[in-house]
């Protein structure tokens, strides 16, 4: 059976050659842990509970950025409000994009399919980054992988409409 590649061996692969000083945080035994009970889990949903600066949200940008590449799917990516996403999208997401070379051949060009809240994949996959305050987006949205950023500051009823 074909091992598949964990999170942080792609992100070391594919970003530290661009991001250097990113090789010193994968090397975190708290963050070797967390990424290779998420890799290793089928089917499955997380809480992660650990103090603020300790790299969750980078780990999740790391898988999202690996899977565009090893397993395309759709991914939705929720935020308390459009401007967090929007902040998320210009301050991190979209810089670790630019910084992987190997997702330059992948990610749509075509000015349209990529915005900075939304990535099309030539698969027809995308990476949609949402805001989790506008009803609409917390309904009948089905995907792969969904993740839910800073939820402690989410409204209580929000959590159990993303995840079904």
């Amino acid at each position: 059976m074909l091992k598949r590649k964990s999170t942080l061996e792609w992100a070391r692969k594919h970003l530290v050659p661009s991001l250097p000083s990113l090789g010193q945080i994968l090397d975190m035994p708290m963050l070797r842990e967390i990424a290779d009970t998420i890799d290793e889990t089928p089917a499955r949903t997380f809480l992660i509970l650990a103090p603020v600066q300790t790299f969750k949200s980078l780990l999740l940008e790391l898988r999202a950025a690996r899977g565009m590449q090893v397993e395309p799917a759709d991914t939705y990516w929720y935020f308390k409000s459009e401007q967090q996403g929007k902040d998320f999208a210009d301050e991190k997401f979209g810089r670790l994009r630019e910084a992987a070379p190997v997702l330059t051949g992948i990610i749509a060009e075509d000015a349209q399919a990529k915005t900075k809240m939304r990535t099309r994949l030539p698969s027809g996959h995308h990476t949609t980054l949402l805001s989790a305050n506008v009803e609409l987006n917390r309904s009948s949205r089905s995907a792969q992988e969904i993740f839910c950023d800073e939820t402690w500051d989410f409204e209580a009823e929000w959590m159990p409409q993303i995840s079904n």
